[in-house]
């Protein structure tokens, strides 16, 4: 696939504002300058970092890493890793994020949510390329790309204390800004289609968006940017089963007023794409995925049962072994 098909797919849209994003992520993904991924929740910006990796021939893994999911008690030992016997319950050795992006690309999203004083241990990894691990006694290379999601500039974060001005001048080579869905409206009915049909690919169903649905999703401001509208799209798929979605189903949806007896089948299927999409950022490691939901290893087990997903699929994706070690069967 060329650079410019594979940024077409991932980056969906004719927005001015996109064509420029995705001239510019051509450009630099293959150096490697550090680059900030800025915009609001929901716009993207993992998507961005995906297309970057993707783009810059390093050979190892792309890593996202959500800083402020991680409990600050585990923070070290999430992003260092740790020795056996470090400390109790360390039965066997971890790398930790940094050393599983080796050769590859570590994406750090929301880093102002990192205590301070592992900021600057982070700042250390990042001059050094060099990881000590919790409870290790000699540094670890590992050369990994960094790039930071923010959805407030460095500079903001700076000034209200939230982040080391050393690390906003390491982390700040190139700025990327992506844009609001409200500011490029006009590509809302293609992303739209777009997610219509990957949730119908396989299962087969109507496809066609109606004009007075097009209607409506080209009135709402959509606060919640990209990711509203793909979860609205999935959901009214599930709840419109193979027939086609109509607005009022769509517009009960973005009020918040489905239907009580669907209820249960739009938490069901919020909470299967919220443990998707928290497998896939941990590249299949349970712990960290986990810690990205804010739940216990155990209920994360438990809801992965109940819901049919299959783990393996996800430490497949991921290459090696998962930070935490192989996930229990």
């Amino acid at each position: 696939m060329t650079t410019r098909a594979l940024l077409a797919s991932l980056l969906l849209g004719d927005a001015p504002a996109i064509s420029r994003l995705r001239e510019t992520i051509a450009l630099i993904a293959p150096s490697t300058v550090p680059v900030v991924i800025e915009g609001e929740t929901g716009t993207g910006k993992e998507v961005v970092a995906d297309a970057l990796h993707r783009l810059s021939g390093r050979t190892g893994r792309f890593v996202p890493v959500n800083v402020c999911a991680i409990a600050e008690s585990m923070a070290e030992d999430a992003l260092f890793g740790h020795e056996r016997g470090a400390f109790t319950g360390a039965a066997a050795e971890s790398s930790g994020y940094l050393l599983a992006a080796h050769r590859g690309t570590l994406l750090l999203d929301e880093v102002a949510g990192m205590p301070s004083s592992l900021q600057a241990k982070l700042l250390r990894a990042i001059e050094t390329r060099e990881v000590w691990r919790v409870g290790g006694n000699a540094g670890r290379a590992s050369d990994f790309r960094v790039l930071a999601a923010t959805n407030v500039s460095l500079g903001a974060l700076v000034s209200r204390g939230a982040l080391r001005i050393d690390l906003a001048h390491r982390l700040n080579g190139i700025t990327l800004r992506i844009p609001p869905l409200r500011d490029r409206l006009a590509d809302v009915v293609v992303l739209a289609q777009h997610f219509l049909w990957q949730y119908r690919r396989d299962g087969g169903g109507d496809v066609t968006l109606s004009d007075g649905l097009k209607r409506l999703l080209l009135s709402h401001s959509w606060p919640g940017n990209v990711r509203e509208l793909r979860q609205v799209m999935e959901t009214a798929s599930v709840l419109a089963g193979a027939g086609p979605i109509g607005a009022r189903l769509v517009e009960e949806l973005l009020q918040g007023t489905a239907p009580a007896s669907t209820k249960p089948i739009v938490q069901q299927s919020a909470q299967r794409h919220a443990i998707v999409s928290a497998l896939r950022a941990a590249a299949g490691s349970a712990h960290a995925a986990a810690s990205l939901l804010g739940v216990s290893r155990a209920t994360l087990y438990r809801r992965v049962s109940s819901l049919g997903i299959e783990l393996q699929e996800f430490r497949d994706l991921g290459g090696s072994r998962s930070p935490d070690g192989p996930v229990p069967s």
